[in-house]
């Protein structure tokens, strides 16, 4: 028997007397189909014809690796930015998408470290992808591996390093408004200002963006510095109160809660001011002039004639009180005369006399005309001179929230007893109605009890206040002559009272300073004012001084 692969023998074998024959091939075939065919030879050397094909497909065993994967990149879908990135990048992506090559249709199984996290299949061009379960923040080191059909594994591929920064969603401490500045120094929250751009000054996240806020307007931001300080100048705001709070927005994108409520009151206006001229108080007398300021401050300017008199007996005047006024701006040609004020004030008063009509305008600090309500009355009394004159007591009320700077009358002949007020301020005669012998040094008054006028003096007080720093002189004797008993403090003692302004200093003089003669026995607030208890160590009677003045005990 000759066996043949194709046309190729590749055997002999001898049949047995029953014809059955094996033949064992001595040479490898290759892999794939092999055709196989026989032939007998008999003992005569007859050869018979091929017997039929007998095909056999062969395929040895696979033992061959794939060739190690490779990890090309990883992609990230997190967070803000989203993007392919390459090895030793850094992700917010916590499961971030390995993207990779290996032998088509192979297995691919993705490690950390010597730990599987999982496996994919390469498609039939090669590339493949993994997504890894949820990694924690920090470095992590991927290598891939490829299995193929036979199962047959490849070596591990390149390291793969991802660093993974999980999205900071924690938002910043709440920043603070600790103090606003303006150019009078730092303020807390509640004080008032004269600037309407107050510069807010706070604390916050380090290198965070400071949004600013008045309710619910964003008027701007700021960015923190290293050590948390930050500030802020707010635009300009009106007159009023006004609530702000800020927030604190960090790198990524987490914005604070609100800072608490900084309260910041505006007011630009000038400051009210109350006070009185009699015009009994200047060296100018029986002059004329265009422009005069008296001691109490009010600036009067006339564009014509005008004349200030001081305690002249060229004509007594009756104001509407029944009261004789013996210094007065006489307004000769009745013209147009104009009184600035030292401050602004919410309503002005003043006694005129003109032989014409009367004309009276208000202005404000910007020199506005206001719209004002001027009342006038006419004097019902007067005592009986050589020339008498009923003058008119005007009244100018501006509309609520205005304040008068200056006014000016046209008509009135005479004019007197200019008082101006305002809301929070006291009114106070100028200097000349508090002294009756006037004794000033540097706008300083040295005065005793005998030199007040009367009209500062009421039963067991004594009121020094004139806007001008005094010192008064008191004795025993001196307290003893003016005090009543329980008058302020039902306890038996004679008391008197000395009222007066910020500063000024009231001085008892004592026999010896080495024992205390007036010791203070506490505070009392009488009649809405405060005051401190001195009494005396030898007799039944107390002086009060008002808070706010000094007293010195001097020998």
């Amino acid at each position: 028997m000759m066996v043949y692969d194709g046309a190729v023998v590749i055997g002999s074998v001898t049949a047995d007397s029953k014809g059955v024959w094996i033949c064992d091939v001595s040479q490898a075939l290759a892999d794939g189909k092999h055709s196989f065919t026989a032939t007998a030879t008999d003992a005569a050397g007859n050869t018979s014809a091929h017997s039929g094909h007998f095909v056999l497909d062969v395929e040895t065993a696979d033992t061959t690796p794939p060739d190690a994967p490779t990890i090309i990149d990883f992609y990230d879908d997190a967070g803000d930015s989203k993007g392919h990135d390459t090895n030793g990048g850094t992700t917010d992506d916590t499961t971030p998408t390995l993207n990779g090559h290996a032998e088509a249709n192979s297995i691919v199984k993705v490690y950390e470290g010597s730990t599987l996290l999982g496996s994919t299949t390469a498609k039939a061009d090669g590339s493949w992808s993994y997504t890894t379960p949820v990694r924690a923040d920090g470095k992590h080191d991927f290598t891939a591996t490829a299995t193929d059909a036979a199962g047959n594994i490849s070596a591990h591929s390149g390291h793969f390093v991802i660093i993974t920064e999980a999205p900071d969603t924690t938002p910043p401490v709440q920043p603070t408004i600790d103090t606003f500045h303006d150019e009078a120094g730092n303020f807390s929250s509640g004080a008032t200002s004269d600037d309407s751009t107050p510069t807010l000054q706070g604390h916050a996240e380090a290198n965070s963006i400071v949004k600013v806020y008045e309710g619910s307007t964003l008027l701007g931001s700021t960015t923190a510095h290293s050590d948390g300080t930050w500030s802020y100048t707010t635009p300009v705001r009106a007159d009023g109160k006004h609530d702000f709070t800020a927030t604190a927005t960090d790198a990524a994108g987490n914005i604070s809660a609100h800072s608490g409520d900084f309260v910041v009151n505006i007011d630009t206006a000038p400051p009210g001011v109350s006070g009185f001229e009699d015009f009994e108080a200047s060296s100018v007398n029986g002059d004329y002039f265009t422009s005069l300021t008296t001691d109490s401050g009010l600036k009067i300017e006339s564009a014509e004639r005008a004349r200030h008199y001081l305690d002249t007996a060229l004509t007594r005047i009756t104001t509407g009180s029944g009261g004789e006024s013996n210094g007065y701006i006489d307004n000769e040609d009745d013209g147009l005369i104009k009184f600035t004020l030292p401050g602004i004030a919410d309503t002005v008063s003043f006694f005129g006399w003109g032989p014409r009509s009367t004309s009276i305008h208000a202005y404000d600090e910007n020199g506005h005309e206001l719209a004002v309500t001027v009342s006038s009355r006419p004097s019902t009394t007067a005592e009986q001179h050589s020339y008498v004159i009923f003058m008119y007591k005007y009244d100018i009320t501006p509309a609520p929230g205005q304040h008068i700077a200056s006014f000016t009358s046209e008509g009135n002949r005479w004019i007197d007893d200019v008082s101006w007020t305002s809301a929070g301020t006291s009114h106070a005669a100028q200097q000349s109605a508090l002294l009756t012998t006037p004794d000033a040094v540097d706008h300083h008054d040295i005065m005793t009890l005998a030199q007040i006028d009367d009209s500062h003096k009421s039963t067991a007080a004594v009121d020094i206040t004139d806007h001008v720093q005094n010192t008064l002189h008191l004795t025993l004797n001196d307290i003893l002559s003016e005090a009543h008993p329980n008058l302020f403090v039902q306890d038996g003692k004679q008391q008197l009272a000395v009222t007066g302004d910020q500063g000024d200093v009231v001085e008892l003089k004592v026999d010896d300073l080495a024992h205390n003669t007036w010791q203070d026995s506490g505070a009392v607030t009488a009649g809405g004012v405060q005051y401190e208890v001195y009494q005396h160590a030898g007799s039944d009677v107390e002086l009060l001084v008002q808070h706010g003045l000094e007293l010195h005990q001097v020998s």
